[in-house]
């Protein structure tokens, strides 16, 4: 079995983000080809722009918002990245089943969001990454596949530490 596992598969196209939203109330849009992203040591910024994709990610949750943001996902057909934080998973775990439920992706954005992650400790972004993934896994039953740093500060160490692809914006 593998370490980790994505929450949406959708026919083998994994719907991978690019842009930073706050607090789940904006979408990011951007041009990507879903699974031709350019990767540069597992960090991916930018697809394709001329695929015609549309990405939508959602940093900083669940929150009170995010029931909101999911309605209109559903009726709208459109699947989308949610990076939660750990703290957050906890008080909104009927949110956070419903975000996988709906097969939106789920990746890993730290335990409470430090403002410069990359300035952590070895032990303390060790800490926040693996908080996060504990909190994931209670309630969905799955490590995420991916991890998005907080206001992309990340460097060597975080690479390392996070062991999984890192996901940023452009």
């Amino acid at each position: 079995m593998e370490k980790y596992q994505r929450s949406n598969d959708a026919g083998g196209r994994h719907f991978l983000p690019r842009l930073h939203d706050t607090y789940s109330l904006a979408i990011a849009f951007c041009l990507v080809l879903v699974g031709a992203l350019q990767a540069h040591a597992e960090l991916y910024r930018r697809g394709n722009p001329e695929s015609g994709c549309v990405a939508l990610t959602f940093d900083d949750g669940p929150g009170p918002y995010t029931e909101a943001v999911l309605d209109v996902l559903k009726a709208e057909g459109a699947a989308a990245t949610f990076f939660l934080t750990g703290e957050h998973v906890l008080a909104y775990p009927a949110t956070t089943l419903r975000i996988a439920a709906e097969g939106h992706e789920v990746g890993n954005h730290s335990w409470d969001h430090p403002r410069r992650f990359d300035f952590l400790s070895a032990s303390e972004a060790a800490s926040q990454i693996a908080r996060t993934d504990a909190a994931i896994e209670a309630v969905l039953g799955f490590v995420p596949a991916i991890f998005r740093p907080p206001n992309g500060s990340y460097d060597a160490g975080v690479m390392a530490i996070a062991d999984r692809p890192l996901i940023l914006w452009d």
